[in-house]
């Protein structure tokens, strides 16, 4: 399944967890969470947290890098 940060981010808070919650089982920060889901880094043992926490398949996690959301303009 190939998801962007804002997806990530929602999936995980339907189950219940934080990117902070996430940090904190790994050991790590939520800096660097934060940084996996948006593509700026890549982490395996994060996106492993990331699919277990989701209840998906090893490896069927692909984290998009694509930036740009969807931009509403109000005139």
């Amino acid at each position: 399944m190939r998801c962007n940060g804002i997806r990530i981010k929602y999936l995980l808070e339907l189950k219940g967890y934080s990117l902070t919650d996430v940090a904190q089982e790994l050991g790590g920060s939520p800096q660097n969470v934060c940084n996996v889901i948006w593509g700026r880094s890549i982490s395996r043992p994060v996106q492993q947290k990331i699919e277990t926490l989701l209840g998906m398949e090893p490896g069927s996690l692909e984290i998009s890098r694509e930036r740009k959301g969807s931009l509403v303009r109000v005139a």
